[in-house]
């Protein structure tokens, strides 16, 4: 296994940097999206021919990894083509942290060498598009600052038609089709454009009870959290038929995070952070939701929950979506 502190003196070579700029842009050429994990760039090169081979044949479509091993590699589909860069390389760096590895990453101009979740900056091959993704790695934020992004979120919808577009009709209403699972792939995209390290959904807080699943799990590489993501939105706006108080939805999420921080201190699993996400419609009632603020920090301060659930309870972010599109 090569020691960090090897790879990267030997990147400062010349002759090293221009032979694994060289596998870089051999790779690029057969525009795929490859993800190649190797011990040593040596076992690259021994097996050139046989790996290109396998490259050709791979499905446009999708993202595949390929493990090197001494004497053969494997590949398997880990992802959907269509991901934005941030998420590319976060997941490059993820994929060469966990597996403690080499990772060689080409994707439609993307073309970077990483090691123990940092990127070799210093192969030639990587550097006129490292350039900007490195820009777009150090703004992304660390799990530490969650809230900020949530609060950069909030402003983005009132500021951008996008998001309104994806949940409002031509008449002004939440379409039908909106329900808890759209929205939370709306802020899981955000998520994964903003964030540092993974993103994913449906994690499961039980070793035994599938159905126990928390909307969104981050980690970072250094801390963890997870998100419960709920709605409640009135008749008179939303189209579908799913009717909810705005101070029932905040119960239900704040009980299921305290339903999974039980399952995750008892199965010894550790996360820093826990958030209830709530997306509502209020246009004309600023008391609702100063009462319901209230009375779910009355409730939570009240004690009555679990010791594992105060250990990671942050707050509940409150979305209104009657502000959508409006600063524009």
């Amino acid at each position: 296994m090569l020691d960090a502190e090897k790879f990267l003196e030997r990147a400062s070579k010349t002759e090293s940097v221009t032979s694994e700029s060289k596998l870089l842009d051999i790779f690029a050429e057969y525009s795929k999206v490859v993800v190649i994990c190797t011990q040593s760039s040596l076992s690259i090169t021994e097996q050139l021919d046989e790996l290109l081979a396998e490259i050709r044949f791979l499905p446009i479509a999708k993202i595949h990894c390929i493990d090197i091993n001494e004497s053969e590699f494997t590949s398997k589909e880990i992802a959907l083509r269509k991901i934005s860069d941030p998420e590319f390389i976060n997941m490059v760096l993820e994929i060469s942290r966990k597996k403690n590895c080499i990772v060689y990453a080409v994707n439609e101009g993307i073309k970077l060498i990483a090691q123990n979740g940092v990127i070799n900056t210093e192969v030639e091959a990587c550097l006129a598009k490292t350039k900007t993704m490195q820009d777009q790695l150090n703004l992304l934020k660390p799990i530490s600052e969650l809230k900020e992004v949530f609060e950069t979120f909030n402003v983005e919808c009132q500021y951008k038609e996008y998001y309104y577009n994806k949940c409002f009709n031509s008449r002004g209403k939440i379409k039908a089709e909106i329900k808890e699972q759209e929205l939370r792939n709306i802020l899981l995209e955000f998520l994964r454009n903003k964030m540092k390290g993974e993103v994913s959904i449906e994690y499961c807080t039980s070793i035994i009870r599938d159905e126990e699943s928390v909307d969104i799990y981050l980690n970072d590489g250094q801390e963890q959290a997870i998100i419960e993501v709920k709605f409640s939105f009135l008749r008179s706006i939303y189209e579908g038929k799913s009717f909810y108080k705005l101070q029932e939805k905040c119960l239900l999420g704040i009980n299921q995070l305290d339903r999974y921080a039980k399952h995750l201190q008892e199965d010894n699993r550790i996360v820093e952070y826990g958030f209830v996400y709530m997306f509502f419609h209020n246009a004309n009632n600023e008391q609702e939701l100063l009462d319901v603020e209230t009375y779910i920090h009355n409730y939570v301060d009240g004690k009555t929950l679990s010791d594992a659930f105060y250990s990671i309870y942050q707050k509940i972010i409150f979305n209104n979506l009657a502000l959508w599109k409006s600063k524009l």
